[in-house]
Protein backbone atom coordinates (compact mmCIF):
# COMPACT_ATOMS: atom_id res chain seq x y z
CA UNK A 1 0.00 0.00 0.00
CA UNK A 2 2.87 2.14 0.47
CA UNK A 3 3.59 2.13 -3.20
CA UNK A 4 0.19 3.54 -3.84
CA UNK A 5 0.70 6.25 -1.26
CA UNK A 6 4.07 7.07 -2.73
CA UNK A 7 2.37 7.64 -6.05
CA UNK A 8 0.15 10.13 -4.29
CA UNK A 9 -2.99 8.06 -4.40
CA UNK A 10 -5.16 8.09 -1.32
CA UNK A 11 -6.83 4.71 -1.24
CA UNK A 12 -9.81 5.57 0.97
CA UNK A 13 -10.50 8.62 -1.16
CA UNK A 14 -10.16 6.52 -4.30
CA UNK A 15 -12.62 3.93 -2.99
CA UNK A 16 -14.99 6.66 -1.93
CA UNK A 17 -14.76 8.20 -5.39
CA UNK A 18 -15.27 4.84 -7.11
CA UNK A 19 -18.30 4.11 -4.88
CA UNK A 20 -19.61 7.62 -5.51
CA UNK A 21 -19.07 7.13 -9.24
CA UNK A 22 -20.91 3.79 -9.22
CA UNK A 23 -23.76 5.29 -7.15
CA UNK A 24 -23.87 8.27 -9.51
CA UNK A 25 -23.83 5.89 -12.47
CA UNK A 26 -26.68 3.84 -10.98
CA UNK A 27 -28.68 6.96 -10.13
CA UNK A 28 -28.09 8.45 -13.56
CA UNK A 29 -28.99 5.14 -15.19
CA UNK A 30 -32.18 4.87 -13.14
CA UNK A 31 -33.17 8.52 -13.23
CA UNK A 32 -31.83 9.80 -16.53
CA UNK A 33 -30.66 7.09 -18.89
CA UNK A 34 -33.74 4.81 -18.75
CA UNK A 35 -36.24 7.71 -18.94
CA UNK A 36 -34.13 9.24 -21.73
CA UNK A 37 -34.13 5.90 -23.56
CA UNK A 38 -37.86 5.63 -22.99
CA UNK A 39 -38.40 9.13 -24.39
CA UNK A 40 -36.14 8.37 -27.35
CA UNK A 41 -37.95 5.07 -27.96
CA UNK A 42 -41.32 6.84 -27.78
CA UNK A 43 -40.08 9.49 -30.15
CA UNK A 44 -38.70 6.81 -32.45
CA UNK A 45 -42.10 5.07 -32.35
CA UNK A 46 -43.85 8.37 -33.11
CA UNK A 47 -41.53 8.99 -36.04
CA UNK A 48 -42.02 5.42 -37.23
CA UNK A 49 -45.79 5.77 -36.77
CA UNK A 50 -45.75 9.11 -38.65
CA UNK A 51 -43.77 7.52 -41.47
CA UNK A 52 -46.24 4.63 -41.62
CA UNK A 53 -49.16 7.07 -41.61
CA UNK A 54 -47.46 9.12 -44.32
CA UNK A 55 -46.90 5.97 -46.38
CA UNK A 56 -50.52 4.95 -45.82
CA UNK A 57 -51.69 8.44 -46.78
CA UNK A 58 -49.50 8.29 -49.90
CA UNK A 59 -51.01 4.90 -50.80
CA UNK A 60 -54.52 6.24 -50.20
CA UNK A 61 -53.73 9.30 -52.32
CA UNK A 62 -52.41 7.03 -55.07
CA UNK A 63 -55.52 4.86 -54.82
CA UNK A 64 -57.74 7.94 -54.88
CA UNK A 65 -55.83 9.28 -57.90
CA UNK A 66 -56.24 5.93 -59.68
CA UNK A 67 -59.94 5.85 -58.85
CA UNK A 68 -60.31 9.43 -60.06
CA UNK A 69 -58.58 8.57 -63.32
CA UNK A 70 -60.89 5.57 -63.74
CA UNK A 71 -63.90 7.80 -63.06
CA UNK A 72 -62.61 10.34 -65.58
CA UNK A 73 -62.17 7.57 -68.16
CA UNK A 74 -65.67 6.28 -67.40
CA UNK A 75 -67.07 9.81 -67.68
CA UNK A 76 -65.32 10.28 -71.03
CA UNK A 77 -66.71 6.97 -72.27
CA UNK A 78 -70.18 7.88 -71.02
CA UNK A 79 -69.90 11.32 -72.62
CA UNK A 80 -68.84 9.77 -75.93
CA UNK A 81 -71.74 7.32 -75.72
CA UNK A 82 -74.14 10.18 -74.97
CA UNK A 83 -72.83 12.14 -77.95
CA UNK A 84 -73.11 9.06 -80.16
CA UNK A 85 -76.68 8.42 -78.97
CA UNK A 86 -77.61 12.05 -79.60
CA UNK A 87 -76.06 11.86 -83.06
CA UNK A 88 -77.99 8.66 -83.82
CA UNK A 89 -81.23 10.22 -82.57
CA UNK A 90 -80.60 13.31 -84.71
CA UNK A 91 -79.87 11.16 -87.77
CA UNK A 92 -82.99 9.09 -87.12
CA UNK A 93 -85.12 12.23 -86.73
CA UNK A 94 -83.57 13.64 -89.90
CA UNK A 95 -84.36 10.45 -91.79
CA UNK A 96 -87.90 10.45 -90.42
CA UNK A 97 -88.35 14.10 -91.41
CA UNK A 98 -86.97 13.34 -94.88
CA UNK A 99 -89.28 10.34 -95.27
CA UNK A 100 -92.22 12.43 -94.06
CA UNK A 101 -91.34 15.20 -96.53
CA UNK A 102 -91.02 12.68 -99.37
CA UNK A 103 -94.39 11.18 -98.45
CA UNK A 104 -95.95 14.63 -98.30
CA UNK A 105 -94.44 15.59 -101.67
CA UNK A 106 -95.68 12.35 -103.22
CA UNK A 107 -99.17 12.93 -101.75
CA UNK A 108 -99.20 16.46 -103.17
CA UNK A 109 -98.00 15.15 -106.55
CA UNK A 110 -100.79 12.55 -106.58
CA UNK A 111 -103.31 15.22 -105.58
CA UNK A 112 -102.03 17.53 -108.32
CA UNK A 113 -102.34 14.74 -110.88
CA UNK A 114 -105.87 14.03 -109.68
CA UNK A 115 -106.72 17.76 -109.89
CA UNK A 116 -105.23 17.93 -113.39
CA UNK A 117 -107.18 14.84 -114.41
CA UNK A 118 -110.39 16.32 -113.01
CA UNK A 119 -109.77 19.63 -114.82
CA UNK A 120 -108.98 17.72 -118.03
CA UNK A 121 -112.14 15.65 -117.65
CA UNK A 122 -114.12 18.81 -116.96
CA UNK A 123 -112.57 20.51 -120.00
CA UNK A 124 -113.38 17.47 -122.18
CA UNK A 125 -116.95 17.42 -120.86
CA UNK A 126 -117.18 21.16 -121.50
CA UNK A 127 -115.82 20.68 -125.03
CA UNK A 128 -118.29 17.86 -125.64
CA UNK A 129 -121.12 20.12 -124.49
CA UNK A 130 -119.80 22.94 -126.66
CA UNK A 131 -119.33 20.59 -129.58
CA UNK A 132 -122.86 19.29 -129.13
CA UNK A 133 -124.16 22.83 -129.07
CA UNK A 134 -122.11 23.61 -132.17
CA UNK A 135 -123.43 20.61 -134.00
CA UNK A 136 -126.97 21.54 -133.00
CA UNK A 137 -126.46 25.15 -134.06
CA UNK A 138 -124.89 24.08 -137.33
CA UNK A 139 -127.67 21.60 -137.97
CA UNK A 140 -130.25 24.18 -137.10
CA UNK A 141 -128.70 26.73 -139.42
CA UNK A 142 -128.43 24.19 -142.20
CA UNK A 143 -131.99 23.20 -141.79
CA UNK A 144 -133.07 26.79 -142.06
CA UNK A 145 -131.02 27.53 -145.12
CA UNK A 146 -131.50 24.36 -147.14
CA UNK A 147 -128.21 24.84 -148.94
CA UNK A 148 -126.08 22.42 -150.89
CA UNK A 149 -123.16 20.39 -149.43
CA UNK A 150 -120.42 22.90 -150.22
CA UNK A 151 -122.33 25.70 -148.61
CA UNK A 152 -123.07 23.41 -145.65
CA UNK A 153 -119.35 22.84 -145.17
CA UNK A 154 -118.64 26.58 -145.29
CA UNK A 155 -121.36 27.30 -142.74
CA UNK A 156 -120.04 24.57 -140.39
CA UNK A 157 -116.46 25.87 -140.72
CA UNK A 158 -117.63 29.41 -140.02
CA UNK A 159 -119.57 28.35 -136.93
CA UNK A 160 -116.63 26.26 -135.68
CA UNK A 161 -114.21 29.17 -136.13
CA UNK A 162 -116.55 31.50 -134.28
CA UNK A 163 -116.88 29.07 -131.40
CA UNK A 164 -113.11 28.44 -131.28
CA UNK A 165 -112.44 32.16 -131.11
CA UNK A 166 -114.97 32.45 -128.28
CA UNK A 167 -113.17 29.63 -126.42
CA UNK A 168 -109.77 31.25 -126.98
CA UNK A 169 -111.02 34.58 -125.64
CA UNK A 170 -112.34 32.92 -122.47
Amino acid sequence: MEGITQLGINLPALITQVISFVILLLVLTKLLYKPMLKILDERSEKVKSSLEMAEEARKEAETARSEMQEEIKAAKIEGNETVLKAKNVAEKQGEEALAKAKTQIENERVKAREDIQQERDAAIADLKNHFSDLVLNATENLMRQNIDAQKDKKVIDKILNEELSKLNNN
